[in-house]
């Protein structure tokens, strides 16, 4: 996570880096329930900058999204009525959301 944090171009963003690295050894895990928007665009930062491997698990939604592959997010997503809503999102972004067998 130093490494990572070196990444960052804010002080605060190193500085919270430190903090969750400390609070994931402290606890021996390697993983870490996300409460705050800062901190999930913290680690997507990281993620899509290689530096942290990062993998985003929205139960509710049944969806999983992975950061690190060169500004493109893997998903998958069991349900379909939420795979429609990302759809939307994307689109409404200008984002391209396509399916593995495309």
């Amino acid at each position: 996570m130093e490494i990572a944090a070196d990444a960052l171009d804010s002080e605060n963003k190193k500085i919270r880096v430190k903090e969750i690295h400390s609070q994931l050894k402290a606890s021996g895990s390697k993983s870490m329930k996300i409460k705050n928007l800062h901190d999930f665009e913290l680690f997507l930062e990281l993620g899509l900058r290689e530096k942290v491997s990062t993998v985003f698990v929205f139960e509710d939604m049944k969806i999983c999204v992975w950061s690190n592959f060169d500004f493109t997010l893997p998903l998958y997503s069991d349900d379909d009525k939420y795979t429609e809503l990302l759809q939307t999102i994307c689109t409404t972004e200008g984002i391209y959301l396509r399916s593995l067998t495309d």
